[in-house]
């Protein structure tokens, strides 16, 4: 029982951090796959919505999508930012 504790205070905790941070990245594939099967299905949605306007060119609709999609990243970046410094405290933001 000793063994499982020190597993789990030391190695899982450790190996969440680029499970995290890759789950953050992966953020934006889903974006670009949403794109590809709302146009191959028909769906309506977003990324029905962007290749549409890209065709007529739409360019307001086009640049208000990418700023949502933007801004939607940064948010999830900075989630995984403040959650992976939460579990190492070896990680600190500010001052050098």
């Amino acid at each position: 029982m000793p063994h499982r504790k020190k597993l789990n205070e030391q190695a899982f905790r450790n190996a969440l951090n680029p499970l995290i941070s890759w789950s953050a990245v992966q953020v934006v594939g889903f974006f670009g796959v949403a794109v590809m099967i709302e146009t191959v299905f028909g769906f309506p949605g977003i990324g029905r919505l962007m290749v549409d306007a890209v065709n007529n060119q739409d360019g307001n609709i086009v640049m208000a999508i990418l700023m949502a999609i933007a801004a939607t990243l940064l948010v999830v970046m900075l989630v995984a930012d403040v959650m992976v410094a939460a579990l190492d405290p070896r990680i600190r933001y500010g001052k050098g």
